[in-house]
Parts: structure tokens; C-alpha cells; sequence
């Protein structure tokens, strides 16, 4: 704040009552580097009023300056282009119902107060680009018709855009969402792009539309989102934008990732499957497949008792079909613990003594790979209790090697 009133200092210092003057004899107002002391309310001006609007003519263009007090500017139909760019608002500034004809450009300005667009029009384009927002802002139900520009913008507190219609292309490459940002059912007719935004806070898509391709490429969520009741076309996103590594372990974080998506058990459910199906059309088939097997694992607790320990086991085996190598190393663990029972177990092949450990892991291996039928089974002749356990060993290797058929089906050979 030092620094404002330093700045403050140096600048041309003009009252509010001169703007709104200017506005009232439909005169443009031109202003650059310059301080504007006092209230600016638009309801003091003398000006027509249509469709419960104040009607301002003028071309209005107040650049690199200062707002000193409080800007009341609602309810009010600009009807030439409104440019504010590299200006600041030291207090409240409220722009709630207004329509703007022409081109609104606010790049680079500085709210330092809540600022509020709520029901706003904006009918040509509109530039947010690098713009700060200090204190809590509202764009809720406003209506952009053509391109919506918020790229590199900041937002240090909680930002609403809940139920707004963005008609033309909207983006938001690089922008900083500090608090929540929610866009619940937000409806974006065309491309939005959210490209190397970061999400400090909880962000909300709930019941949002985005009807042409949203690109989420690079963004980070640091708190959360929300993807409950959505509807899109094509969600250019990683799974690995969703996700944080479960393990903190720098050669561990790619074993397991736990999902940043927040949901209800049943909405939970549609979004997990709508990001899967979104994958597949994208071509990003391993993100699929891990989102599919996170979903998996999601949808556990709410199964039956008696199916979680199945569902578990199917997990466990072959990552239900997305994780092929999981049967491969079973496979390498059952051959071990056979091998060590069968050269440990005294008299079991060899009355005066027990089986060589090379002997038991040749045996081990040929009754596994037998039990795929890769191989003739070499032991047929088996009785009592060698039988049996031969026949289990086999059981093993066919259920696994069913297992890596299926996973290799379902992974490599689409």
C-alpha cells in the first residue's frame, strides 16, 4: 500500500464529479496517469435511463490511473468501448448489470477491493489479460458473446463465474486461481482453454457445459476439482494433472497416484467414466487404463462385503486387466515358493534325501508353464498328495496366464 500512495503522489489529480460531467454532456472521457479522487457512483450523473440502465454515450478511456474511492458503475449500458488498461481500484468497484456494447478492455488493471460483474453483457470482446484481483470477485451469470480474455490474470481470493455464458472463444492460459474457483454450471458454447493455469484451491466444473474442446494442458490442482454432473465434448487433460503421487518417494511416485477428483459415491462414479471414455476419443489409452483402475479401486468400500475380497483379489492379480505385468510377477513368486517347498521338503521326489534347488526350480517352472499347455505335463503319473500338489501348482499357472492374456489384450493388442 506504501507503494500506491507513493505512485498516488506523483499523479494528476482529478474528482470524480469531473468523469461523470463529461459522461452527462456525452463528451469521450480521456484520462491517463491520472488520480481520481472521490466516489465514482454512476446513479449521480443526469443520464436516460432504458431498460432500468443508465445510458452512457460517451467513449470512455482511463488508462495507467488510480481510483481512489469507491466505483459504482452498475446498471449501465456502455455503449461505445470502455478502456481501463493498467489502471487501479483502490476500494469496491461494482460493474453488477451492465451492458457493454463494444469492446471492454481491463488488461493489466489492479482490484484491490471486491470486485463484482455479476449479470454483466459484455456483447463484443472483452480482455481480462493479466489482471488482478486482490479481494473476492463475481462474474456470476454473465453473459460474454464474443471472446472472453483472462489470460495470466491472478485471483487471490474466492472467484465465482457460477452459471455464465461464454458464447465465443473463452481463455484462460496461465492464470493463477489462489481460493476457490468455482464455474458451476458455467456454459461454454465454444473452445475454452485453461492451459498451464494453476489451481491453488477447490476448483468447481459442477453441472458445466463445455460444448466445444476444453484444453486443460499443463494446469495443476493443487486443492481439488470437481467434475460432478459434467458435460463435455473433449477434456484435453492428463491423468496425471488429476492426480498427486501417493507416495512421496521420488522413485515410487509413478507405483501409485491418488486422484485430486472430489465427488459423491454416485456422481463419483459417472465422472471417473465419462474422463475414461474422454481418454479413449483423445488417444491417450494409458490414461485410460489408469483411470480406469483407479475407479476400480475408488468403488471398493461400496461394494458388497462379500465382493470386496474378490474385487480385491482381482486388483491384486492383474490390476483388472490394465496392469499386465502383475500376473508375470505372481507368476515369478509362486515359482519361488514352490521351488522352496519342494527342496526343502525331505523324501517328497527322493527317499535318501531332498531335492537340489536347481532341480526344484526346473520342476516348479515346467508344472507352471505345463498348466498354460505351452508344455506336456511331465508328471501324469503322480499319485496322493504329489498329485495334488503338482494339480494346484498347474491351477496356478493357467489362472495367471489367463490373467496376462486378458491384460495383454486389453493393454497392448487394441
Amino acid at each position: 500500500m506504501a507503494g500506491k500512495s507513493q505512485n498516488s503522489m506523483s499523479l494528476r489529480q482529478i474528482p470524480a464529479t469531473l468523469i461523470l460531467a463529461e459522461i452527462e454532456q456525452g463528451r469521450s472521457v480521456e484520462f491517463n496517469e491520472v488520480l481520481i479522487k472521490g466516489d465514482l457512483i454512476i446513479g449521480y450523473a443526469s443520464l436516460p435511463v432504458e431498460e432500468k440502465r443508465f445510458q452512457v454515450s460517451s467513449a470512455i478511456r482511463i488508462t495507467n490511473s488510480q481510483f481512489d474511492g469507491k466505483v459504482t458503475l452498475g446498471r449501465t449500458a456502455f455503449l461505445e468501448p470502455v478502456d481501463l488498461r493498467g489502471s487501479s481500484f483502490h476500494q469496491q468497484a461494482s460493474f453488477s448489470g451492465s451492458l457493454f456494447k463494444s469492446v471492454a478492455d481491463f488488461g493489466n488493471v489492479s482490484f484491490s477491493g471486491e470486485v463484482s460483474f455479476n449479470k454483466c453483457q459484455f456483447e463484443d470482446e472483452t480482455s481480462f489479460n493479466r489482471a488482478l484481483f486482490e479481494r473476492k470477485a463475481f462474474f456470476s451469470k454473465s453473459l460474454f458473446k464474443r471472446e472472453a480474455y483472462f489470460r495470466k490474470s491472478i485471483f487471490m481470493e474466492s472467484l465465482s463465474f457460477n452459471r455464465c455464458q461464454f458464447e465465443g472463444d473463452s481463455y484462460f492460459k496461465g492464470s493463477q486461481f489462489h481460493k476457490e474457483a468455482s464455474f458451476r454450471k458455467a456454459n461454454f458454447a465454444h473452445d475454452a482453454d485453461f492451459s498451464s493455469s494453476h489451481f491453488a484451491g477447490v476448483s468447481s466444473f459442477q453441472s458445466a457445459h463445455l460444448l466445444g474442446d476444453a484444453f486443460f494442458i499443463d494446469a495443476t490442482f493443487d486443492g481439488g476439482l470437481i467434475l460432478s454432473r459434467i458435460k463435455y465434448e473433449k477434456l484435453h487433460i492428463r491423468w496425471k494433472s488429476l492426480t498427486r503421487p501417493k507416495y512421496r518417494c521420488r522413485f515410487l511416485e509413478h507405483l501409485e497416484r491418488k486422484s485430486k477428483l472430489i465427488s459423491t459415491n454416485s456422481d463419483g462414479e459417472t465422472a471417473y467414466l465419462l474422463l475414461i471414455e474422454n481418454f479413449k476419443r483423445l488417444g491417450f489409452l494409458e490414461d485410460a487404463d489408469d483411470c480406469y483402475y483407479h475407479y476400480r479401486n475408488e468403488r471398493r468400500p461400496g461394494l458388497p462385503a462379500h465382493y470386496r475380497p474378490i474385487d480385491w483379489i482381482l486388483m491384486a492379480s492383474y490390476g483388472y486387466g490394465v496392469r499386465p505385468l502383475r500376473p508375470l510377477l505372481l507368476s515369478a513368486a509362486f515359482l519361488f515358493a514352490f521351488s522352496l517347498f519342494y527342496a526343502a521338503v525331505p523324501g517328497l521326489f527322493n527317499p535318501s534325501g531332498s531335492m537340489g534347488l536347481g532341480e526344484a526350480v526346473n520342476l516348479s517352472l515346467t508344472l507352471l508353464l505345463s498348466g498354460t499347455r505351452l508344455i506336456d505335463d511331465p508328471n501324469s503319473a503322480a499319485t496322493g498328495a504329489l498329485y495334488f500338489i503338482f494339480t494346484l501348482e498347474k491351477l496356478v499357472g493357467s489362472f495367471l496366464f489367463a490373467l496376462f492374456l486378458i491384460s495383454v489384450g486389453r493393454t497392448i493388442i487394441r
